[in-house]
């Protein structure tokens, strides 16, 4: 997946907590950038269409009406709500800013898959 600032970190993070490895793409080199085929991909444009792919295999296709970011910091919130649920369900003690999570682990888990 391309780099970009800020969520490249987080993803990178939250991806070793998961225990799948996030590899991102370097910068845009000379040639590229005077190449005039390559599609550029407008992550700041509303109405879209994307597609996540993970490490096991997993892909998961989804439309917005928002910005990509905007969708994509959504996705880590999910994602970090469900590791929080998860951790409960395991019994390890959770340590969240915000508001303690008050249904049953397994609800959490499949409303943030759903999201």
């Amino acid at each position: 997946m391309p780099y970009y600032t800020g969520i490249a970190e987080a993803v990178k993070r939250l991806s070793a907590t998961v225990g799948f490895q996030a590899c991102f793409s370097s910068s845009t080199s000379l040639a590229a950038m005077l190449r005039s085929d390559k599609v550029k991909i407008p992550t700041e444009e509303q109405g879209a269409v994307y597609n996540v792919n993970c490490t096991c295999g997993a892909s998961y296709t989804g439309e917005t009406e928002n910005t990509i970011s905007h969708r994509f910091q959504q996705h880590i919130g999910n994602f970090k709500t469900y590791r929080t649920a998860e951790k409960r369900k395991n019994g390890e003690k959770v340590t969240t800013k915000g508001r303690p999570q008050k249904k049953v682990p397994d609800v959490i888990m499949n409303e943030a898959i759903k999201t």
